[in-house]
């Protein structure tokens, strides 16, 4: 069933590095397909992750809840994206923050004991180092625009760069993004003439 999504894979993943047909067949036998229902936690907070998923429909969101109970959103992910809480795991930590799906999501999936064993073959170090540099760019950005830019000009520049955003994320998650209130973003919105 898997192999419905080898295409799709192969376009994805050779974007970031050149991946051989029979490493793509081998990533496909060991891994699985995983439904995400919208609300549902890919990784909740203050447990290990053990999984590595590729986003193939849906979209969901990393956050934190500060200690007065406000949520934070750190990133969006959609579709042909990876899904992992990599970092606790690479520490062997509990997850400091939550990824959960803002849609019904498709995902495929494998264990991070898996995910190490490919790493024996140099095409998977490849793809892992450009998607990590692509990774370590958004989030310089984001840091920067956090530090130079007013919110008005973090929502124009998300909404330039991932204009789906607009219609699939509620405006309350936007505003989580943001770092300011819903009622500030309905602010911007009707200045920019967005909302009645």
């Amino acid at each position: 069933m898997l192999d419905l999504y080898l295409d799709r894979l192969r376009e994805e993943f050779n974007k970031y590095a050149d991946i051989p047909e029979e490493q793509l067949r081998e990533y496909l036998s060991v891994s699985k397909l995983l439904k995400v229902n919208k609300g549902e936690y890919f990784v909740k907070t203050d447990e290990k992750p053990d999984k590595m998923a590729f986003i193939l429909s849906g979209i969901f969101r990393v956050f934190y809840t500060t200690a007065s109970g406000q949520e934070r959103t750190l990133v969006f992910r959609d579709e042909n994206h990876f899904l992992s809480g990599y970092s606790p795991y690479l520490t062997n930590e509990k997850s400091w923050y939550a990824i959960q799906a803002i849609e019904d999501s498709l995902l495929i999936y494998n264990t991070f004991d898996q995910y190490l064993k490919s790493l024996s073959h140099p095409c998977w170090n490849n793809l892992i180092i450009k998607y990590t540099q692509m990774i370590f760019i958004e989030k310089e950005q984001r840091e920067r625009e956090f530090l130079s830019e007013n919110a008005t000009q973090r929502y124009i520049n998300l909404i330039k760069q991932e204009p789906k955003f607009e219609s699939r994320i509620p405006q309350h998650l936007i505003a989580s993004y943001l770092g300011i209130t819903p009622v500030a973003l309905s602010r911007i919105r009707k200045r920019l003439k967005l909302c009645p």
